[in-house]
């Protein structure tokens, strides 16, 4: 999977919302969109363990995105767990 950087934003509520533009209906984004209740989580969590879908990058993007394409949200937080420490 190629990955690709976006030099701007595509969501114009999100972006918006950055700037502190006024709109009358503000993004919206939850905290642990990808979990239990997910279908396409709980498909990847089949395949891979929970460490496999945190460090590698691929994944993390793929359980990230998936709330984001069944449910429309305007923002995501990438996939990951805040326990796992750095690698050098």
């Amino acid at each position: 999977m190629e990955l690709e950087i976006l030099s701007h934003i595509y969501n114009q509520s999100f972006s918006n919302a950055l700037q502190k533009v006024d709109q009358a209906v503000p993004p919206i984004w939850m905290m642990r969109q990808a979990g239990r209740y997910h279908n396409h989580y709980q498909q990847l969590k089949q395949k891979y363990t929970f460490e496999q879908l945190c460090r590698e990058p691929e994944l993390a993007c793929e359980v990230t995105l998936g709330p984001i394409q069944e449910f429309d949200f305007d923002a995501a937080i990438l996939f990951s767990d805040i326990l796992f420490p750095l690698d050098f």
